[in-house]
């Protein structure tokens, strides 16, 4: 389904997060660059085959991957998502992802399931779910 999908909109380049196994993605006609961690969770950035990326960097956590492309660098980054992980979100964007980010390059183009989350205060529909009316 997401190899059609990505043939039908005849799409160059694709980030892909929760990756878990690479030989689950064959996709002819595009080279798929993965980083996946112990944990078997990862990222990974497809690419037509005629679209060339050089200089890949992965974070040894696999939530992150990066390449250079056509002038730009392109980032792809699988932030941590629970709640209770806010010491090692804090820590992935304070720590892991700069190193990611220090290439010299001008032009950088981020994807990313950034799992953000607004707090129960900002959004009433989080409120709700959590048992809390704003009412």
């Amino acid at each position: 389904m997401l190899t059609e999908y990505i043939r039908r909109h005849d799409l160059d380049i694709v980030f892909l997060q929760e990756i878990t196994h690479p030989e689950l993605l064959p996709m002819p006609g595009y080279d798929v660059y993965y980083n996946i961690w112990s944990d078997m969770r990862g990222t990974a950035i497809v690419a037509r085959n005629d679209i060339m990326l050089r200089n890949i960097n992965k974070l040894p956590s696999g939530r992150a991957i990066a390449a250079e492309c056509k002038g730009l660098y392109i980032v792809n980054i699988r932030t941590p998502s629970e709640m209770a992980k806010r010491t090692e979100r804090e820590n992935f964007y304070y720590a892991e992802v700069p190193h990611l980010l220090q290439t010299g390059h001008w032009e950088i183009i981020i994807g990313s399931d950034f799992n953000c989350v607004l707090t129960q205060l900002t959004h009433p529909a989080i409120s709700v779910l959590v048992g809390h009316s704003s009412r």
